[in-house]
């Protein structure tokens, strides 16, 4: 019983681990798909574990508004990572700086 008691307690700290995280994921904006600027880019990357940056070009491709109507499912599905847009024309120094093409 007492071997019970104990599994018991730990899921339960687990579980409020857990729910701690997904509060903070959630105050830091993951769960969804954020356009930001060149500026405020290592900022978000510094606040975040897991980060995924699209990088886009208006206009390039029409199939731009697919990707980030997909992507917006992934981010929903991955609390755990936070996704960001940034319009490649708009970032010069990232794009030169991470040798974006």
């Amino acid at each position: 019983d007492d071997e019970y008691e104990s599994l018991r307690r730990a899921r339960l700290a687990e579980m409020k681990q857990r729910a701690e995280r997904q509060r903070e994921w959630s105050l830091n904006g993951h769960g969804k798909v954020t356009t930001i600027a060149e500026r405020e880019f290592f900022d978000v990357v510094k606040r975040s574990d897991r980060v995924c940056a699209v990088f886009y070009r208006t206009g390039a491709s029409r199939y731009t508004d697919d990707v980030i109507a997909h992507l917006s499912r992934v981010a929903e599905a991955h609390m755990e990572a936070k996704f960001v847009l940034l319009d490649a024309e708009k970032c010069p120094f990232l794009v030169d700086r991470l040798k974006i093409q």
